[in-house]
């Protein structure tokens, strides 16, 4: 009897122990806070990166909210009586704030870019939350204004200790590698759908620190039952893109930039 009963107890604290009520804490989810305008918006850029981190089978989801109107600029994210941005940076619980400037402004008004996007950041940091800077990409027609582009929020991510999403050198190395792959929207601006999965995979490598390459070209967003495509890239396109995303963080990482360790 005493056998028995000792069998069983045994099988009990088995059946506790792997009991979902008694499973170790899930990691808690990624929450980011994505502030910008339609370069950040069109395509639904913060679902497919959610997109990718749940094929990716990250421990921790991917969660967002997006305050992108368009042709906003950070200093009117900074200034209008409309903008969310301080506010919803202050409820903190963020792990990153994201910030994406007006196409032109970083070669245009790059002090003007400085001066808000460090206001910004400091709030972001005031919430403890880390700031990340969305380098954008040039024009279709102004292939030339890349480097100024990129030397802008490369010193905003020095001045601020932090973290820059090198998105636009990934399109330049792109568009010479791959001139037949479509980045652009007909507007010559804004991306098409393979221009924000390039964004995407970028920002996957940043957040997660691992390499986007074997994930699918294909992604969907929306509740289950309704379900809708986002993108849809032939596996070679999405392979390449892929690949060049991850070379471009890497090198900022093996370069040692800013808040890239």
């Amino acid at each position: 009897m005493i056998q028995y009963l000792s069998q069983w107890l045994l099988i009990a604290a088995c059946l506790l122990l792997t009991s979902p009520c008694f499973a170790g804490p899930k990691e808690p989810p990624m929450r980011v806070l994505f502030i910008g305008n339609s370069y950040t918006s069109v395509n639904n850029l913060p679902a497919m990166i959610q997109s990718l981190a749940a094929a990716g089978k990250r421990e921790r989801p991917f969660e967002f909210v997006t305050l992108a109107p368009g042709g906003w600029t950070l200093q009117r994210h900074v200034e209008d009586e409309k903008s969310e941005a301080p506010k919803k940076i202050a409820e903190g619980k963020w792990d990153f704030v994201v910030m994406q400037e007006q196409s032109q402004m970083p070669f245009a008004y790059p002090d003007k870019t400085i001066e808000y996007g460090k206001k910004l950041a400091e709030l972001a940091k005031e919430a403890k939350a880390t700031p990340l800077w969305f380098m954008t990409w040039a024009r279709e027609n102004q292939a030339d204004k890349q480097a100024a582009i990129a030397k802008t929020y490369n010193e905003l991510a020095k001045l601020t200790e932090s973290k820059v999403l090198p998105v636009g050198l990934a399109w330049e190395a792109t568009r010479k590698q791959r001139p037949d792959l479509k980045l652009y929207n007909k507007d010559q601006s804004h991306p098409s759908s393979a221009g924000t999965y390039l964004a995407a995979c970028v920002f996957y490598g940043v957040i997660y620190g691992v390499s986007p390459e074997g994930l699918p070209g294909k992604l969907m967003t929306g509740d289950p039952g309704k379900m809708r495509p986002l993108v849809e890239l032939p596996k070679v396109d999405a392979a390449f893109l892929q690949k060049v995303a991850w070379e471009m963080v890497k090198a900022k990482i093996d370069a040692k930039d800013p808040g890239t360790k």
